[in-house]
């Protein structure tokens, strides 16, 4: 069995890419695993479709068994999935991973019904698609073989060891990059910074850390920030970094994940937090996973409202129970 899974892998980190990296490693120890990679950035011993010969794409494609697209670039997606189901003859699986403005063209409807397999990692999404072999299944794959004490940095493991010793709750939230939406911080720090500055007057034992993965666009907006938080005398109740980490472990250290996000999809964040039994305090922006409040989008008085609800509840375990995603994909590839 041999499965060929093209997509973008990390880096950069987002959603999807994790996604195939952990579907990748969860699939090597059983299958024969190849990757076709789509990001702009090229890796070491990594085949990637924008630097790819035709001779080596034709050969990957001509091995592999199973053609699973993770592609959200139109013309690779349209590319991959002809060449596969009418060249190679290949059982061709596409994961949806997202839709915009919720319009499909009839071209697209064409393709996707040559797939083998649809799979969409929001339920909403299944009106939209031309394809009777539709499946649901969000985009989440637990962290796989993740140390949860280290490989944080050093002098965000000390603060978090400091303010756990004093007593502080752990509030954490992150950001892929600093992008607006409509003029609107879409990962909703300008959100963060207020909280914490309401919390620290109702005289809250609460500290935030807030991780930015990436600071390649951006910056100006992160250096306005940081000077905010000197403003407003906040340097000790939130460290915000701009960098990437281990943001399961650091998920693993907190007493509260934050996801303020003004527009989403299937956030990895939520999800992942969710099966590390954390409490989740989510934007209404979307519908969330059974389990994670809500706070109404962009406003930031229910935020504060119900962070205090969380910060005043007993932080009991949820008994999770851990879904198999091991079998569930071997299930489909081997169908």
């Amino acid at each position: 069995m041999r499965l060929l899974i093209i997509g973008p892998f990390p880096t950069p980190i987002g959603g999807v890419s994790i996604h195939l990296q952990r579907l990748k490693q969860l699939m090597e120890p059983e299958i024969d695993v190849y990757a076709v990679d789509e990001s702009p950035v090229k890796k070491e011993g990594m085949p990637n479709i924008r630097f790819l010969n035709i001779i080596s794409y034709f050969s990957l494609l001509r091995r592999a068994d199973v053609l699973h697209v993770h592609s959200s670039v139109p013309i690779f997606r349209f590319m991959h999935i002809i060449l596969g189901v009418y060249v190679f003859q290949k059982r061709v699986i596409l994961t949806l991973h997202s839709f915009r403005n919720n319009k499909v063209k009839n071209w697209e409807q064409w393709l996707y019904r040559k797939c083998w397999k649809i799979i969409v990692v929001n339920e909403a999404y299944k009106q939209f698609i031309e394809n009777s072999n539709i499946l649901y299944m969000p985009a989440f794959i637990p962290p796989l073989d993740v140390d949860f004490t280290e490989d944080l940095p050093l002098s965000l493991r000390k603060w978090l060891d400091l303010n756990r010793c004093v007593g502080n709750r752990i509030l954490v939230s992150n950001a892929f990059r600093l992008d607006f939406h409509n003029g609107v911080d879409i990962y909703g720090l300008d959100m963060a910074l207020a909280l914490m500055e309401r919390l620290v007057l109702s005289n809250e034992n609460v500290v935030l850390v807030f991780i930015v993965a990436s600071l390649e666009k951006g910056k100006d907006v992160y250096d306005k920030y940081m000077k905010q938080i000197e403003l407003k005398g906040l340097e000790e109740n939130i460290k915000l970094m701009g960098e990437a980490v281990n943001f399961p472990a650091l998920i693993a250290e907190s007493d509260l994940v934050l996801r303020l996000t003004c527009t989403d999809g299937d956030a990895l964040t939520v999800r992942e937090s969710m099966w590390l039994n954390k409490r989740v305090l989510a934007s209404d922006v979307v519908p969330r996973p059974e389990g994670c409040s809500l706070f109404k989008n962009r406003d930031a008085s229910d935020l504060y409202r119900k962070v205090k609800i969380i910060l005043s509840e007993d932080n009991k375990e949820k008994n999770n129970e851990k879904f198999n995603y091991k079998n569930w994909y071997l299930n489909l590839y081997k169908a």
